[in-house]
């Protein structure tokens, strides 16, 4: 369970540069949350407005071994992240994203029908992506997320040393239902909270091998994860954060109560300067910090 839900935070909260389990709540709060769920205010001072040549580059780390299913390992960076402002019309915002992405993993698997396990090595190489979100001006509600990604990758198995260079083209569109709201604020201050409420949506995807030769899409459609994915976040701090692009005074919030994972707003650059999984995940670690911004 605790899983499942770290991968519901991860694609809410993740993808807009964008985890122990709740602990008890007080009963009038969890009734009061959930009364609260979509009752998003009409107009709200908090987010705040975006324009069009606004920018934010981040530089992001992420580290998982998992062994549930089949022991896994990956490591990987995304370097210079940028999220630019290439529309504000009406009352949506379109976030344009491009980085260079680095990784290797480590997976050991079975197939059938060598009679022993393989283990497989990967890196990627000369790998990028790039894509859009768009969202709503009010409350930053995910509507749409496209990604794509370019590179190389070499594959190592063992013990049969088969070495093979993988070009490769990949595309991921995710499609809300409806908005998913990630800030439900009607002002940031200490004490505020907001439930993210569990997000329907419908996945399509692709994926294309040796320039084309081998490809494939996929698709999944009106995905509804179960209700207890709701991510409830609350404004829990004040504090000052050093992040590379310098020192700011930023409201620290957490994604779920003990803070599966907590990010920082800052008022001056008017969005995330840092993101972290609680270090009592030894499983999945991710950090995300602020390079730079037009903000300056």
């Amino acid at each position: 369970m605790k899983k499942t839900k770290l991968i519901g935070i991860l694609i809410c909260l993740s993808l807009l540069f964008a985890f122990p389990l709740t602990s008890s709540l007080d009963n009038k709060k969890i009734e009061k949350r959930y009364q609260d769920e979509n009752s998003l205010k009409i107009s709200l001072d908090f987010p705040p407005k975006w324009n069009v040549g606004d920018y934010w580059v981040y530089d992001l780390e992420v580290n998982t071994s998992i062994e549930d299913w089949f022991p896994v390992s990956l490591q990987g960076s995304i370097e210079d992240l940028n999220f630019s402002v290439g529309d504000a019309s009406y009352n949506s915002y379109t976030l344009n994203l491009e980085g260079k992405l680095k990784g290797r993993f480590d997976a050991t698997v079975h197939i059938k029908p060598i009679p022993f396990n393989l283990r497989v090595l990967g890196w990627l190489r000369r790998t990028s992506i790039d894509g859009s979100i768009f969202l709503t001006k009010e409350g930053w509600g995910l509507k749409e997320i496209y990604l794509h990604l370019h590179g190389k990758a070499r594959l190592l198995s063992l013990p049969l040393p088969i070495f093979a260079p993988i070009p490769f083209d990949a595309t991921l569109k995710i499609i809300f239902n409806s908005p998913c709201f990630l800030f439900g604020f009607s002002k940031m201050e200490v004490g505020e909270y907001w439930i993210i409420p569990t997000p329907k949506f419908s996945l399509y995807a692709t994926i294309s091998l040796f320039f084309g030769i081998i490809g494939k899409p996929f698709s999944s459609e009106d995905l509804s994860p179960p209700n207890w994915v709701d991510i409830y976040t609350e404004c829990v701090a004040k504090e000052n954060v050093t992040v590379p692009s310098g020192t700011y005074e930023a409201y620290k919030i957490w994604a779920e109560e003990g803070g599966i994972v907590e990010y920082y707003y800052a008022p001056q650059v008017n969005n995330i300067i840092k993101l972290q999984t609680n270090e009592e995940l030894d499983y999945f670690h991710l950090n995300v910090e602020l390079k730079s911004t037009s903000y300056g």
